[in-house]
Formats: C-alpha cells, structure tokens, sequence
C-alpha cells in the first residue's frame, strides 16, 4: 500500500509539471512610425481647391515663373515643410501650385501655357523621372511622376511624388519631397484629401479677366 501510495504521488507531481502545448500566439506588426503630425484641413474658394497639409496651414506665395503665354491670370503656391535644425535644411515638403488661368483664352493658349507651368512648377533637376502614370486626382483624370536624385548626396530630396491636374479654370501641381522615408499612407492622405470647389471665386468675371 505503501508503495502504491508513493507512486501515485510522483505521477500527480509529474503531471503538475507539464506545459500545455497550443498554438504559438502570434503578435500583430508594429505601426509604421509617421514622420508627419498636425494635419489641418485648408481651403481656398479663390484658387477652387482644399487639401489638408501637415504641421501647419500653408501661406499662399506669389509663383513667379516666365511664361510667353498670357493665359495665365496669376500662379501663387501652397506648401508647408519640415526644417530639420541639425541639417539646417528642409527636408521634408508638401506642396500644391496653381495657376488660374484667363477665362477668354483659347484652348490652344491655354494648353501651352499649362504645358510650360507644368514644366516650371516643380524642382525636379538632378533626378531621374518616372515615365507619367495615369491616376484619378480630385476625382480628376491627372498625371504621377516619381522622381529620385541621381546623387543622393547633393540632393535636397531623394524623392519627390508630383501630380498634375487641369481644368478650365485652373491648373495644379501637387508635390511631396522626402527622404524616401514618409509612408504610403502619409503621402496618400496628402493626395487623397484634395478636392476641386465647384463655387469658386476665380470664376467671377472680376478676377479672371
């Protein structure tokens, strides 16, 4: 009885120490970290779009670019931007330029004169360039470029992400400028929240002239 007693104890203390064997749980990938915070909504009825722009509200700027076309009432750029202190540059950029355009100007006037702006409007010297791809911006048909420097080390960005958009009224250039460091979903949410204002004031005959 003894020994029956003492063996059914070291079976009970072996079972004890058994670990249950299921399946591994399996732990969910961080976030990816985001460079940019402070998202604002921005809108300007006068230039006929509104975008949200991170870190703070853009100041619009007088564009100043030679055009031999007269199409163009005025250009003026929206942009806000990282600076990073210890590289003392900017190296971070979100950015949308318009050009209103004159309301009695031909199509083929107009068309050069969006041509050359859409030339002008971005800094895309030094870098190599995507072949254009077909996307839907503010529910637009426009254009994407990519662009990557040459030489890293003597470029302001790595990367810059450009779009281009017309219509009757205006002309767009949507820009981001990175490191190669912002995430799809950052430079997605700066192009997705765009959207062209259907009331808008450069319609009056007082400022498109």
């Amino acid at each position: 009885m003894r020994t029956l007693a003492l063996m059914a104890m070291m079976i009970a203390m072996t079972g004890c120490g058994k670990k249950e064997v299921g399946t591994p749980s399996v732990s969910s990938p961080p976030p990816a970290q985001t460079f940019t915070k402070g998202w604002r909504e921005f809108s300007s009825p006068f230039h006929g779009f509104k975008a949200s722009f991170p870190w703070d509200n853009p100041i619009p700027r007088p564009f100043n670019f030679d055009l031999k076309s007269e199409a163009v009432h005025k250009a003026e750029d929206f942009n806000t931007s990282y600076y990073d202190v210890n590289k003392q540059t900017h190296t971070h950029f979100f950015g949308i330029t318009i050009a209103v355009l004159k309301k009695d100007d031909s199509k083929k006037s107009k068309d050069e004169a969006v041509g050359e702006f859409f030339k002008t409007a971005h800094f895309a010297r030094g870098m190599k360039v995507s072949e254009p791809k077909e996307v839907i911006w503010g529910g637009q048909p426009a254009k994407e470029i990519i662009c990557e420097a040459e030489d890293p080390s003597k470029a302001k960005f790595q990367r810059l992400i450009i779009r281009q958009l017309s219509t009757e009224a205006f002309a767009f250039v949507g820009l981001v400028g990175d490191q190669g460091d912002l995430t799809p979903a950052e430079i997605k949410r700066f192009f997705d929240s765009f959207q062209l204002l259907a009331d808008a004031d450069s319609n009056n005959p007082k400022v498109r002239k």
